[in-house]
């Protein structure tokens, strides 16, 4: 899937973010990304902070796993997952899905 790649021991997730959403949850994939929905704001880095939590909540790994590496002011975001292996990834979160 194009949404998401390995590199070494790393995770790379495009994700298309929408926020203020009435709930927190995958919703799909759209186009080349994974598409999320967070209920936050984009203001002082609510919504990507929301994200990331998110994130590593439903791959069952500690925040501290999951980082933003490019997107901070885009709906369009790279992240970076370490700890898990590509497919692991894939099946944790389709299985959010709405």
């Amino acid at each position: 899937m194009s949404w998401i790649r390995a590199k070494g021991d790393t995770v790379f997730l495009k994700v298309w973010l929408q926020t203020k959403a009435s709930k927190l949850c995958v919703d799909g994939v759209l186009g080349d990304a994974l598409k999320v929905k967070v209920t936050a704001a984009p203001i002082e880095g609510k919504a990507n902070k929301q994200l990331c939590r998110a994130l590593a909540k439903w791959l069952q790994i500690p925040a501290a796993q999951v980082n933003l590496k490019s997107g901070q002011k885009s709906r369009q975001k790279l992240i970076s997952v370490t700890g898990l292996k590509l497919d692991e990834v894939e099946t944790r979160l389709l299985s959010q899905d709405r």
